[in-house]
């Protein structure tokens, strides 16, 4: 932001939509801090801005900088702001938070569920005991999961990772999960009995710690994995209408609990389920896995599946002015922690379509 649109959006001259500024600051500690430098900034009396544009403001140029880009543009724009902003600006911050609606902000955040059915953000370091185990709670590091003492009572907690979000859990038997947006995973404290299974809605990467005597199921919808020791990736978004299991190493065994029937996976096979049918094929794992490895890897896919990602990842809405533009296909590789504006403009470099992108809205048109 560049100090004359700081100064338009202190004083109220440009029009701004958007309500999201003050979720972002509840849940973002980097962005809180940058405001509270503010309050030690002075100004002259007569300098009175618009307080309600500045919280809008600041809200449509962070959403469109995306979510990593934040502290370095509160960075910037605390020096941008010196000569305009005064020490009323903290307190504007806490009258602000304490009017933001509790629910629709823990919506927007990473949730763990406990076992007694309490929602707590996972935004703060935090140590919870559940039954024999510590849990170590850290929105940079994800859950560790400690087993102190075995305990025979299965107690099941749930990690819900919105839109925006990614989530890493490491379960008691070590196992590791990374969780894609728009996902849940909901699986027991300590593992009981003769096998390990928990349950996934949305998308997953499982690093399973190998176990002979135990083994380890994943349950999505009607799709059950059975594994000992390997990694894989499980996708049950149903963008069209599937669900995918992929091996990255190991074996798999993918079951479809309503037809029965079962197929066994290797390396570098996909399982491809729904409509009664259980298909497996070859694929490339790294388009598959990209997503975990930050990047978004395009293969001559079409925009409408492509969409679903941007959707799902940078909480947007996008529309289709011309349907016709849906099924074209866009071969690429793009950084996800890129901003939505970055991503889409190098999509247009290589096709003949334009992203219009007004607020969350993002529409697709035929570039002229």
């Amino acid at each position: 932001m560049d100090k004359r649109k700081l100064n338009d959006f202190l004083f109220g001259k440009e029009n701004v939509d958007t309500h999201d500024f003050a979720r972002e600051v509840e849940k973002d500690s980097g962005l809180r801090e940058g405001l509270r430098g503010l309050e030690e900034m002075d100004m002259s009396e007569e300098v009175k801005p618009d307080r309600v544009k500045i919280w809008h403001g600041m809200s449509v140029e962070i959403r469109k900088r995306g979510r990593l880009a934040r502290l370095r543009w509160m960075r910037a724009a605390a020096v941008l702001a010196a000569g305009f902003v005064g020490a009323g600006v903290w307190g504007l911050l806490g009258d602000l938070e304490r009017n933001a609606p509790e629910e629709e902000e823990m919506a927007r955040q990473v949730q763990l569920v406990l076992s007694d059915g309490r929602a707590m953000s996972v935004e703060s370091d935090t140590l919870i005991r559940e039954e024999e185990t510590e849990i170590r709670v850290s929105r940079q590091g994800g859950a560790d999961y400690t087993e102190k003492r075995h305990t025979e009572r299965l107690v099941y907690n749930t990690i819900r990772v919105p839109r925006g979000n990614e989530y890493h859990v490491v379960l008691s038997d070590n196992t590791e999960v990374w969780l894609n947006s728009e996902s849940e995973l909901r699986f027991p404290v300590n593992f009981v009995g003769g096998e390990r299974r928990v349950f996934l809605k949305g998308e997953a990467f499982f690093a399973v710690e190998r176990d002979t005597a135990r083994p380890f199921f994943v349950e999505a919808d009607e799709m059950r994995l059975e594994v000992l020791g390997t990694s894989f990736n499980v996708n049950a978004y149903r963008d069209n209408g599937n669900l995918l299991a992929t091996l990255v190493e190991g074996k798999v065994r993918v079951t479809d609990t309503l037809s029965g029937r079962s197929c066994v996976l290797s390396p570098g096979c996909q399982a491809e389920m729904g409509g009664g049918r259980l298909d497996t094929c070859r694929v490339r794992v790294e388009d598959v896995v990209a997503w975990k490895e930050g990047r978004f890897l395009f293969r001559e896919m079409p925009l409408a599946r492509i969409a679903k990602e941007l959707e799902r990842w940078f909480d947007v809405e996008v529309l289709f002015a011309d349907q016709s533009l849906r099924e074209h296909p866009f071969t690429g590789v793009v950084k996800r922690y890129n901003t939505i504006e970055e991503v889409c403009a190098l999509i247009e470099e290589t096709t003949n379509v334009k992203f219009v992108i007004r607020d969350r809205t993002v529409t697709v048109v035929r570039r002229e």
